[in-house]
């Protein structure tokens, strides 16, 4: 199961890379694609998956958040877990802000939590810490302390609906039962943050897996991307599947399509996925050792 959550969310984000911030029906997807959005090669990951390997690395690691800022640091400038080694070629604002608040001024430094600081990038990157969750009552204190790029509520509720359905996936639960467990741990947190129920309307009423494409978001806005994942897995039946429909949303395609990927391998595996997706996928010797790694520390 973790391997193929892992496996799912870079092979997805490697394959959406080329089309990201392309419009809706102006492309298809079938295949690993070079160059495209970005001049990098076929099998490319972006930050989606570099971020959530140093996550990995830091919970294997058993090291201090103080060292994961690092890591990320690392990986933005001195490309640790890059696709090539080499400094990052796509970084969303706020964690680039982040980042060199701490390189500036340490990793104490307060960073912005208006609403405007409402991108995917914590979303991005949560799924290594709830697969190593081991009760829905830890998801919402993990939400908020591995938060740290993206500290408004918004963001930190969006990673705690997405970690219960990873939790319940991963005890066995289908999607349907994992989003009512999703929707069954997250309402209280609105007694807390009333505010805040209104952004994730479609996501706790259940209306968002039959809403009409036309309606879903692919932004980075975080609420656009949850929805267009769960959206994604409501209308598909298979890891591919999954994934194409999800990258086809257009704009945030490598975003969108590794968080539906990271779900969708692990409703479906990746048994029946072509075979090279996983052999051409940049640095998969060391990505099949920090998952082996990862598995033996923390779950």
């Amino acid at each position: 199961m973790i391997r193929q959550a892992i496996l799912g969310h870079a092979i997805a984000d490697a394959m959406g890379v080329p089309f990201e911030f392309r419009a809706r029906d102006t492309f298809t997807v079938s295949d690993y694609e070079g160059f495209g959005s970005w001049d990098v090669p076929a099998g490319s990951f972006s930050d989606d998956s570099s971020m959530l390997f140093c996550t990995m690395a830091h919970q294997i690691e058993q090291s201090s958040l103080d060292d994961l800022k690092q890591k990320f640091c690392d990986w933005l400038y001195e490309g640790y877990w890059t696709y090539n080694g080499q400094a990052s070629f796509d970084v969303g604002n706020t964690t680039k802000l982040a980042i060199d608040q701490w390189l500036q001024h340490g990793f104490d430094a307060p960073i912005p939590c208006d609403e405007s600081q409402n991108g995917n990038g914590a979303l991005m990157r949560i799924l290594p810490v709830m697969l190593a969750a081991t009760t829905h009552d830890d998801i919402f204190s993990l939400s908020r302390h591995y938060a740290l790029t993206h500290l408004h509520i918004r963001s930190i509720l969006s990673c705690t609906f997405f970690g219960h359905i990873v939790l319940a996936l991963k005890s066995g639960y289908n999607f349907t039962e994992s989003m009512h467990l999703a929707q069954r741990y997250t309402q209280p947190h609105f007694m807390t943050f009333q505010g805040e129920q209104v952004h994730f309307a479609r996501l706790m009423d259940g209306s968002i897996v039959t809403a009409p494409r036309e309606s879903i978001n692919s932004s980075g806005y975080v609420i656009d991307t949850l929805e267009a994942v769960c959206w994604s897995i409501a209308q598909t039946s298979s890891y591919e599947q999954a994934i194409m429909t999800a990258i086809e949303l257009g704009n945030d395609t490598d975003t969108v399509g590794a968080l539906t990927g990271s779900l969708a391998g692990m409703l479906y595996g990746l048994h029946h996925i072509p075979s090279h997706w996983i052999h051409d996928l940049a640095r998969i010797d060391d990505i099949e050792q920090l998952i082996q790694d990862f598995e033996q520390q923390c779950c």
